[in-house]
């Protein structure tokens, strides 16, 4: 509570490398149903909007027992950042698929390719920890006492803490 009031805040820059090799460490990873969908080789980028991470990446599509078909294409992926106490991390929140696009699916397959990223996806997004703070550091101490919001720029997560 010392720290509040004081109207201060500290930007503390995490490269977006950092939060990229936490989310490549996930990956690959399938979900079946009728069809089997595959999400590897993520790339994150940050979006235009100052708290959220936009992940895109490679999507394969295939009818479950036949190994010789398989369709592939591309997802892109929107995530909001929020602070888990808990861990002392920054995770992905709110993920919302923003785009399928799969070259050949024969048709009337769109729909269910779409769910079934989403139920692999956003789950996963959302346990990974794409950065955690040591609280051994006055930047970690700081940061779960006082952080106040986040915010990205083209190269790096920007954590805002208030003091």
């Amino acid at each position: 509570m010392l720290l509040q009031g004081c109207g201060k805040t500290m930007n503390v820059p995490i490269p977006k490398d950092k939060i990229n090799e936490a989310v490549k460490a996930k990956f690959p990873v399938s979900k079946d149903g009728v069809l089997k969908v595959t999400l590897s080789n993520p790339v994150l980028n940050f979006s235009g909007e100052k708290d959220k991470i936009i992940v895109d990446v490679d999507t394969t599509v295939a009818p479950l027992g036949l190994g010789l078909v398989s369709y592939k294409g591309h997802t892109q992926v929107e995530a909001g950042l929020a602070y888990q106490a808990s861990d002392h991390s920054i995770r992905a929140d709110r993920v919302k698929v923003l785009k399928v696009s799969i070259d050949g699916l024969p048709s009337g397959k769109q729909d269910e390719v779409v769910a079934l990223i989403g139920q692999s996806v956003v789950p996963l997004l959302g346990s990974i920890s794409l950065y955690q703070f040591d609280t051994n550091t006055t930047v970690g101490k700081l940061a779960s006492a006082a952080l106040k919001g986040f915010k990205v720029t083209d190269d790096s997560l920007i954590v805002i803490i208030g003091y």
